[in-house]
């Protein structure tokens, strides 16, 4: 795994597991259809957060894939990444509406990174149908919704009438 600038990546091979996992189970997104960069764009994330985070980001992702906590939500004896997609999704709904705020902020927390991570990388942003960088386009005229004119559809309004 090349991270670039960074020597050493952040994230060891079970967090990277954790972390693939929670985005099928939050995104959608299937593990097989993340980028190879995927890691690499959290990895310069979490390097470029504050020293005193980076700690508590491994305690996180070790807790959410703790057996016990696990079972605490979902009565399976069974770490997160071993869970089928049906359980993995429940299991992280069962943070997002736990009512300790020690858990709905660790699920903050991780879907943040995990959207960081997809979102901003190429195929990503192809999902999103975002154009690019406008750098080079400044005279276009502006849409308010990606790849659609803004006026389209009075257009057919108008001329439906």
């Amino acid at each position: 795994m090349s991270t670039g600038s960074i020597s050493k990546p952040f994230f060891n091979k079970k967090e990277g597991e954790v972390l693939a996992s929670c985005a099928q189970a939050i995104l959608g997104v299937p593990r097989d259809d993340l980028n190879d960069d995927f890691l690499d764009i959290v990895n310069e994330y979490v390097f470029g957060l504050p020293s005193y985070f980076h700690g508590l980001i491994h305690i996180l992702l070790r807790v959410f894939n703790f057996p016990l906590i696990v079972f605490f939500f979902l009565f399976k004896l069974k770490s997160f990444t071993r869970l089928s997609t049906e359980d993995q999704k429940r299991y992280v709904e069962k943070w997002l509406l736990s009512r300790i705020p020690l858990f709905r902020t660790g699920y903050m927390t991780i879907k943040a990174l995990v959207s960081w991570g997809y979102y901003t990388s190429d195929k990503g942003l192809n999902e999103l149908d975002f154009p690019g960088v406008p750098l080079g386009r400044e005279h276009e005229l502006p849409t308010l919704l990606y790849g659609k004119e803004p006026w389209s559809e009075w257009r057919l309004k108008k001329n439906d009438l």
